[in-house]
């Protein structure tokens, strides 16, 4: 993740101490992770792909946005916080409870899925959760089978 992006998100894990960071362990994803890296998966090969970390304009502004997968240590649920950047330069932060489990599980953004791209949360291999920006927040929404 680039450096003002994890200095955003320290500074927000220290005014929310029940959120922690995801250890590589918890993913259990390595051979996901290897399949992503060399292109295995219908897209181009991702060298740098990390699954608790993705950037993109997720609301449509024309302003690049990120998001990071966490855990809540008070209720041990998944978490991911969209920080959705400011035409003033700074973040607005929108944590949204994710109902999976920490293993398995990643931030996707953009192609191989259609335009318009949504931020995606899910486990590797199925269809997950789209966070849609509604109105100036965000909200989970299972994609239509």
């Amino acid at each position: 993740m680039p450096a003002p992006h994890w200095k955003t998100v320290k500074s927000w894990l220290a005014d929310h101490q029940n959120y922690v960071p995801i250890e590589k362990a918890e993913c259990e994803c390595d051979a996901d992770l290897g399949e992503i890296r060399r292109g295995e998966t219908g897209r181009a090969p991702n060298l740098t792909y990390n699954p608790h970390y993705v950037s993109g304009d997720f609301n449509f502004d024309g302003v690049r946005d990120f998001a990071v997968l966490l855990k809540n240590t008070a209720t041990s649920k998944l978490v991911v916080v969209v920080f959705s950047r400011e035409r003033t330069g700074g973040f607005r932060s929108f944590p949204l409870d994710i109902p999976l489990s920490v293993a398995g599980v990643g931030l996707f953004y953009g192609p191989p899925r259609p335009r318009p791209y949504y931020l995606v949360v899910s486990t590797f291999g199925s269809e997950g959760f789209l966070v849609v920006p509604v109105g100036t927040e965000y909200r989970l929404f299972e994609p239509e089978h």
